[in-house]
């Protein structure tokens, strides 16, 4: 099931543990201190101006996807 994120902390904070995660995970040739130093960055600003849908199985948050100005795919995380 896909449902737009509302602004309850803890899914936010499920989300970006996705986020984090995947994102060193899928930027191996980064250092991962740069994701770590950018976290609170893109929890405390992009997330709340970003149109972002969750993907659920079974009530759990599996993935989404964060728009930005309506046009721009700021995440997609699946």
């Amino acid at each position: 099931m896909i449902r737009k994120l509302d602004m309850n902390v803890e899914k936010i904070d499920k989300v970006m543990t996705i986020w984090k995660e995947s994102t060193i995970n899928a930027h191996e040739f980064i250092p991962k201190d740069y994701w770590l130093g950018n976290y609170n960055v893109v929890k405390e600003k992009y997330i709340p101006i970003a149109d972002t849908y969750i993907y659920l199985e079974e009530n759990e948050i599996k993935g989404f996807i964060s728009i930005l100005d309506g046009e721009y795919i700021g995440a997609f995380i699946c």
